[in-house]
């Protein structure tokens, strides 16, 4: 059983130890709920067989307030009490009739006979109680007194029957409560042993289940992990045939057992190459002391050789640089005044180019402004024309109104025509035609001075329109010849600057060939400085050799002594 659970992993485990508590919480739950829902029944059937006690009770009081209230009605009574007492009649009859259906619903088969005798024993109660109630409005006292009596020995017998239907309740509902409390007892008893006995042997096999499966091989595995840190790599490592996660664990700490031991074995193997390089090392110390001495030797001896060689050729080369200083200062002297002749043109070509520069920018300027009056010559022109189309439509307008004048007139005459076949009825109205006639007169006048005027204006318009034209056109004639005039200056220009740009690369090539010249010299003199160094250092080289040769001696005789300890 123990093997089985080990090839098991953790988190079913785990699992199952929290399904297994769940599920007894979940069955004491269920229990809980089981006895609630019966405690609820139990209750529920108290309730009724209280309320069937009660409305027993209930109807024997009404009963009797009933019959009560009858046996009041023969009575010498004042009339509001007896109105009274028949309202109490009614009222209680009929909550009487209320509790009986009430008690019929719940009743058992033998409480349903005894309610249907009630009611058998009501309707032959209720005709009489009816009788008494008007022979008592009648004022026969004695007659009604008399019925009362008779009738109350079927209330008596009603009472009885009732009384046993309450009797019999109260034991149905001591019973019942009896009955509950058996009920309540053994779910005390059921839900004490779940969750006195249940809950803790589930709790314990949890944790049992736990201890065995997680923590047990924990610590095993905490002691191996000791064992391995403090150096002890003899003891196995337990539960490496497990199947769940700890299994992976226990392997993992064999795995860190193995390098461990892997780890000695490369550390005793890394002590012994150690101890074989040492010895390998003196003897490679001993054949580089015996090389150093040998070539480094060689070496040292060519050094001196080449000095004494060099100082030779540095005197013969210094006497060829003094020779060329000397030459170098001719040619300067020839070149610098060629430079300053190139430099004079160069000048003259760029004073040109700035006259004819200036020259272009004006033919330019005036071009610019040839071209704007140009345009406003044209813009002026396109003001004219509408100024020549405005005047055409007024003088159109001023037609439709001499129309109109003219209509204006006819229209007064042909009213005054109607006035005077009018008589005097007309006479008003000839007034207001005459009136009209005058005004239509003087705006056919107005009209034609209007007319006249808008003539004058347009033949001075298109006079005006016909010089402006001129003006453009001879502002256009004016701006393509300085256009012209500019391009050629431009082209002058750009010749000047060219020949400007020659005589300054002239210029700069004297001044380079100067400076090269220059600098020649400068080198001959410096090469004879350097040559004087270069003498006095090959002095120093071969001073140096010697000295070489003894520390090589020295660092070899240094070598053989590390290589002998």
């Amino acid at each position: 059983m123990l093997t089985l659970l080990n090839r098991i992993k953790l988190l079913p485990k785990l699992l199952a130890s929290i399904a297994l508590v769940g599920g007894v919480a979940a069955l004491l739950g269920w229990n809980a709920y089981t006895a609630a829902d019966e405690i609820d029944q139990q209750s529920n059937l108290n309730r009724i067989a209280a309320d069937r006690v009660f409305a027993a009770g209930r109807a024997t009081s009404n009963l009797l307030s009933y019959a009560r209230s009858v046996e009041f009605l023969p009575m010498e009574l004042p009339a509001e009490r007896r109105q009274a007492f028949e309202r109490s009649m009614e009222r209680e009859r009929g909550l009487l009739g209320e509790r009986l259906e009430e008690i019929a619903r719940s009743a058992s088969p033998e409480g349903q006979r005894d309610i249907r005798s009630v009611r058998e024993q009501l309707a032959a109660y209720d005709p009489v109680a009816n009788r008494v109630r008007d022979l008592a409005r009648a004022g026969q006292m004695d007659q009604s007194s008399q019925l009362a009596l008779d009738a109350a020995r079927m209330v008596a017998e009603s009472r009885n029957l009732l009384r046993q239907i309450e009797e019999r309740a109260a034991a149905a509902a001591i019973a019942q409560h009896q009955e509950t409390d058996a009920a309540l007892e053994g779910i005390q008893r059921t839900v004490l042993l779940s969750a006195g006995l249940g809950l803790p042997v589930t709790l314990m096999v949890a944790a049992l289940m736990v201890i065995l499966a997680v923590v047990r091989p924990l610590r095993a595995l905490t002691a191996s992990l000791s064992r391995i840190a403090d150096g002890r790599l003899d003891q196995p490592v337990p539960g490496t045939d497990r199947g769940d996660e700890l299994g992976g664990m226990a392997l993992a700490v064999e795995a860190l057992k193995q390098n461990s031991i892997r780890a000695q074995q490369l550390e005793a193997e890394a002590t012994e190459a150690r101890e074989a390089a040492a010895r390998d090392r003196r003897a490679t110390t001993l054949q580089l002391a015996a090389q150093i001495e040998t070539s480094l030797g060689a070496v040292a001896a060519t050094l001196g050789a080449a000095a004494t060689q060099l100082d030779a050729s540095a005197t013969t080369v210094g006497q060829t640089a003094v020779l060329t200083q000397e030459q170098t200062a001719g040619a300067a002297s020839g070149a610098q005044q060629a430079s300053n002749s190139v430099q004079t043109v160069a000048a003259a070509a760029e004073e040109l180019s700035a006259t004819v520069s200036e020259i272009a920018r004006q033919v330019a300027s005036s071009a610019a402004a040839t071209g704007e009056a140009a345009d406003r010559a044209r813009a002026t022109d396109q003001t004219v024309a509408a100024l020549a189309d405005g005047a055409r439509k007024i003088g159109e307008v001023t037609r439709l109104i001499g129309d109109i004048a003219g209509q204006t007139n006819l229209l007064a005459l042909n009213a005054t025509i109607e006035a005077a076949r009018a008589g005097e009825a007309g006479k008003g109205f000839a007034v207001v035609a005459g009136e009209v006639k005058t005004l239509a007169a003087q705006t056919a006048r107005a009209t034609e001075e209007v007319n006249r005027q808008i003539a004058e204006i347009q033949a001075t318009t298109r006079a005006a329109v016909d010089a402006i034209r001129g003006i453009g056109e001879a502002v256009e004639k004016a701006s393509t010849t300085a256009t012209a005039i500019a391009s050629s200056v431009e082209e002058q220009g750009a010749a000047t600057r060219e020949i400007a740009r020659a005589a300054n690369d002239a210029a700069v090539g004297t001044r380079t060939v100067s400076g090269g010249i220059a600098g020649v010299g400068d080198a001959a003199r410096e090469a004879v400085v350097a040559l004087q160094e270069v003498k006095r250092a090959s002095t120093e080289v071969a001073r140096q050799g010697e000295a070489l040769k003894s520390a090589i001696g020295t660092l070899a005789s240094q070598l053989r002594q590390q290589a002998a300890a």
